[in-house]
């Protein structure tokens, strides 16, 4: 069997991540269902031997970032570079 990696949402559009063996996609789809999920993303896990596959991997755990944040988040980086520049 192989390893997936996957990304679902449930009824209460809570999303779920994580990693099974299953024969196929296919079987992976099945298996959420059964659990109530609905799959976003299911793929082959690929493994961290390449520096490649190391920096594209999936590290969201949580939630995804939200507007207000992310704008915060942009301010707080312009200015670290502002004061790198002037230094």
């Amino acid at each position: 069997m192989a390893r997936f990696r996957f990304a679902a949402v449930d009824a209460d559009n809570a999303r779920h991540d994580g990693v099974v063996e299953a024969a196929s996609a296919e079987a992976v789809a099945r298996l959420l269902a059964g659990e109530g999920k609905l799959a976003t993303r299911i793929a082959p896990e690929r493994t961290a031997s390449s520096l490649w596959a190391l920096l594209t991997r999936d590290i969201a755990s949580g939630p995804p970032i939200r507007p207000r944040e992310l704008v915060s988040l942009t301010q707080e980086w312009a200015g670290l570079l502002t004061a790198a520049a002037a230094y």
